[in-house]
């Protein structure tokens, strides 16, 4: 696993949603299990007031259940004007889990409490929002579990409060436009198995760096070793690995002919190869069985080359 460089900036199709189109659905009211455990305590109370005759106990019971039968009114009130829509959504690596942003908006000049979101369809784990201000927005996000390589997508999500006791939840299914897209993991041999042209001399070098010292940064597993620091290492750091940006520039082709194995097994060795020739600041070029990328660099290029790798095997998918 060589990991991954920066959360990119550049745009990757990643969508956002327009308010004033959003389809919300019903909101359904549901009983919790705080619910059942009162209606039991309520019982006991009721057969108490029964034996004993006291008004009191039959006052006390007939409050409780006029209560909880309001919180059913307040959770769906609660409820009534919250809407979400997707912030941008960074592409992940396979394995990895997909972060998902969401805003939530009140169109009511009432503030909402205790709102949940989550993704069913996709398994997200649920984030608590603790209040929507009146008429404005708050943040939340959703985790979803690591998924496979390829593209993904959500056609809904779903809202939910138990507001304000905990007895009563309202939830609410609300059609939202949300996808992503997941890239191979990388993995296979490093970049140094191919050979770097450079450019200007035609000559093929035996290093996939530039002449320009970048700094440092943390050494990932299965990474080459020959640009490791020892001298820091040897002062007790942990181990780093200088980053290059090339200078002089310098060209390689990820091509599929090189790789060996399944199709899985292909595309992650070029993933690793495409992601250690755009942090060695090198010009690259891609090669598929469906198509070719020409050499280039940069970040766009970058997210094009890991979206074709992404993409490929799926009907329909764009590049």
């Amino acid at each position: 696993d060589v990991g991954q460089p920066a959360a990119p900036s550049v745009d990757v199709g990643r969508p956002t949603s327009d308010l004033g189109r959003i389809k919300k659905g019903r909101i359904s009211i549901r009983r919790t299990k705080h619910l059942w455990y009162l209606i039991l305590v309520l019982a006991f109370m009721l057969v108490a007031a029964v034996n004993y005759r006291s008004n009191a106990a039959w006052l006390l019971v007939f409050v409780l259940v006029s209560a909880t039968g309001l919180t059913a009114l307040h959770a769906r009130r609660n409820l009534a004007g919250v809407t979400a829509r997707p912030l941008d959504v960074s592409p992940v690596f396979a394995g990895e889990p997909i972060r998902v942003g969401l805003v939530l908006g009140t169109e009511h000049a009432v503030e909402a409490h205790a709102v949940s979101v989550d993704l069913p369809s996709l398994g997200g784990s649920i984030e608590l929002v603790t209040m929507v201000p009146a008429l404005g927005s708050a943040s939340a996000s959703v985790e979803l579990p690591a998924r496979v390589r390829g593209p993904w997508s959500c056609a809904q999500v779903r809202l939910r409060t138990d507001f304000p006791f905990g007895l009563i939840e309202a939830r609410r299914l609300q059609d939202i436009e949300l996808s992503g897209i997941v890239y191979p993991a990388p993995a296979g041999e490093p970049l140094d198995a191919l050979s770097v042209i450079t450019e200007g001399s035609g000559a093929v070098g035996d290093k996939a760096g530039g002449d320009d010292f970048n700094g440092h940064r943390r050494y990932q597993p299965g990474e080459s070793q020959r640009h490791v620091d020892w001298k820091a290492h040897a002062r007790g750091r942990s181990l780093l690995v200088k980053d290059f940006i090339g200078s002089g520039g310098g060209l390689v082709w990820c091509d599929w002919q090189r790789t060996a194995g399944g199709v899985e097994e292909r595309l992650s060795q070029l993933a690793r190869w495409i992601i250690e020739a755009h942090r060695s600041g090198l010009s690259y070029g891609l090669t598929l069985p469906n198509g070719v990328i020409e050499p280039a660099a940069g970040e766009f290029h970058y997210h094009r080359c890991l979206r074709m790798l992404a993409s490929y095997g799926f009907d329909g998918a764009t590049r």
